[in-house]
């Protein structure tokens, strides 16, 4: 949930400022955008350890970008210009926000652990543990 809340919080600051969203759309945008990130990263869950930790592949951010990006295309119907500038400062603004939470020692609520556990809805089946063990990071 805290992960979700944190999406939602910035997606929701991102899209209420973009005069390019209709104001009935907002709602919608905010929505799609918080279920396309999510799909984003489960798509490309074996990237996630490696990109919240600091030393990832950032094209997993422009990957994300793209599925953000069609799907407020497709799904609320706005421009490709409106989606793909929504996508660009979403995305890597998540990312941070995500990473800082999972790096700072004192926020005992956001771990790597849960971040992948709530993607995943929890049933990643010792998946981190595979992803760690296949990055050689971790225990």
């Amino acid at each position: 949930d805290n992960i979700l809340n944190l999406v939602k919080e910035h997606v929701g600051d991102i899209i209420s400022q973009n005069s390019d969203v209709p104001e009935e759309k907002k709602g919608q945008a905010v929505e799609a955008t918080t279920h396309a990130i999510k799909s984003g990263l489960l798509d490309n869950i074996s990237g996630l350890t490696g990109l919240f930790t600091g030393n990832g592949d950032s094209s997993i951010i422009n990957k994300v970008e793209n599925v953000v990006s069609n799907t407020l295309t497709s799904k609320v119907g706005l421009s490709a210009v409106t989606a793909s500038s929504i996508a660009s400062s979403v995305v890597p603004t998540i990312i941070n926000a995500i990473s800082g939470k999972i790096q700072d020692p004192n926020d005992k609520g956001f771990n790597l652990e849960s971040v992948i556990g709530a993607l995943t809805g929890g049933k990643d089946g010792g998946l981190l543990n595979k992803i760690e063990g296949f990055f050689g990071i971790g225990k």
